[in-house]
């Protein structure tokens, strides 16, 4: 659990499309985290836990949603207020 954010890691084998959101347990969408061509490697993203409009969103669980060209990851974040 935190109460202002996370460090989003990821890796990827090889460069590609990317997009990176945050999602409400409803599934829509809270925040756009990173969205273009990213290079292969090990990466981090930082999520201030903040909705689009820059306002800290309620306590509650959250979960963190990797697009690539080839697949979906996901995991869920706590946040407590």
């Amino acid at each position: 659990p935190t109460s202002a954010g996370t460090t989003i890691p990821f890796y990827l084998p090889a460069d590609d499309d990317i997009l990176l959101n945050v999602l409400d347990m409803n599934g829509k969408v809270v925040k756009q985290l990173a969205f273009g061509q990213y290079p292969a490697g090990n990466h981090t993203v930082e999520w201030d836990g903040t909705n689009a409009a820059g306002t800290p969103v309620a306590s509650g669980v959250y979960i963190y949603q990797l697009h690539t060209s080839s697949d979906v990851f996901g995991q869920q974040m706590i946040i407590q207020r």
